[in-house]
């Protein structure tokens, strides 16, 4: 039985299917919707490409009291986009759709994790460091095909490391980079939705929009140590509680060993107010706001 495309489970196809074979008479290939006129000493083999199809294959067998397997047994475990049909769905499109290089499955996936756990929080979602737009546009797909209510600001020079502190920065890698954008640029990439905000700004001088009173998520993308620990902190009063801070470039290291060092010591200075946690595949860190 099949719910479409490639099965993540192939390696053990060949083992499963072969114990199988010893005992049935039958090999039929259905889908999902014909489950229910399955006979009754049928064994339903699962081969899907998404969580989600095998749950809803499960749920039909057990309404129709069908007995299945799979074709292996736990490994390799699932992401969290084969969990989450609209995950799955931004993701495809997004990846097919995207004329951008900065294309990053983990990392937006776990965004969109992010933007489940907290959607029922008072607040809006905020992304400071938005380059051209590619994570930006993936939250606002997934916000739209989720029917999530939140408001999303998005925050950047528009310009790159152009400006004075990052001229003299230590952390001197960034200066005069990431210049490949333009508010206008990132406004007409999406243009598709509307439930948001682009905020032109230097993050290290300039404030938040006053209208951000609180925030349910922030995502924190800006590479030099500079921005990243004054990014903390311009969000950090504002993030409510249970509320998560994304530092997307923990994890990026050699590169972005700055970064690091800006989060590690905004959680030294602040003890207790947030809970680490580190998202291995992708190299971000998530602070739940305690």
């Amino acid at each position: 039985m099949r719910g479409g495309g490639i099965s993540k489970y192939n390696l053990c196809a060949k083992y499963q299917m072969a114990k199988w074979l010893k005992i049935i008479k039958e090999v039929k290939m259905i889908h999902i919707d014909d489950i229910k006129n399955v006979e009754k000493d049928s064994i339903l083999l699962l081969a899907y490409n998404a969580d989600y199809l095998a749950r809803e294959a499960a749920k039909e067998a057990f309404i129709h009291h069908i007995k299945y397997d799979s074709l292996c047994q736990g490994q390799p475990v699932a992401r969290y986009y084969h969990l989450h049909k609209n995950v799955w769905d931004t993701l495809t499109y997004e990846f097919n759709h995207s004329p951008l290089p900065h294309f990053y499955s983990s990392d937006f996936e776990n965004i969109m994790q992010a933007i489940s756990i907290t959607q029922h929080l008072e607040g809006d979602i905020v992304e400071i460091g938005t380059f051209q737009g590619s994570s930006a546009r993936a939250m606002l797909n997934f916000i739209h095909r989720s029917a999530i209510n939140k408001k999303c600001y998005f925050c950047d020079t528009f310009e790159g490391f152009t400006y004075e502190e990052a001229q003299d920065s230590i952390d001197l890698r960034w200066a005069n980079t990431h210049t490949e954008t333009s508010l206008q640029r990132v406004q007409e990439y999406l243009s598709a939705y509307s439930n948001f905000t682009l905020h032109k700004a230097n993050i290290i001088t300039d404030n938040l929009p006053e209208s951000i009173s609180k925030i349910c998520l922030a995502n924190i993308d800006v590479d030099m140590y500079e921005a990243v620990k004054a990014a903390l902190y311009k969000v950090k009063d504002k993030v409510v509680k249970n509320g998560i801070i994304i530092a997307e470039d923990y994890g990026h290291t050699p590169s972005l060993t700055g970064a690091q060092k800006a989060v590690e010591e905004f959680l030294e200075e602040n003890p207790s107010c947030f809970m680490p946690l580190y998202m291995g595949l992708s190299g971000q860190m998530f602070l739940i706001k305690l």
